[in-house]
């Protein structure tokens, strides 16, 4: 599942990371550790902030590895060569 690497992100980020992810993408640690761990799910629009927040920092996520809408999408995996 592409959730996995939000989880392995999570895991492997400083607090410094996490925090600074949290603060571009307007959410908190708290719900960034329940997707990551699939306590609940992200929608596809937080899914994009956070995707957005990620570039400016430089960290590797993108919305299909947060929301399972999104990494779902065939447009997604098509613009992605996801399948």
């Amino acid at each position: 599942m592409p959730i996995s690497v939000l989880k392995s992100w999570f895991k492997n980020a400083t607090k410094e990371r996490r925090e600074a992810l949290c603060k571009l993408a307007n959410t908190s640690i708290n719900m960034l550790w329940q997707w990551a761990n699939e306590e609940k799910f992200a929608s596809a629009k937080k899914a994009a902030e956070i995707e957005a927040a990620a570039r400016k920092l430089g960290e590797p996520l993108r919305r299909g590895d947060i929301s399972v809408t999104c990494s779902e999408c065939p447009y997604y995996n098509e613009v992605t060569n996801r399948s």
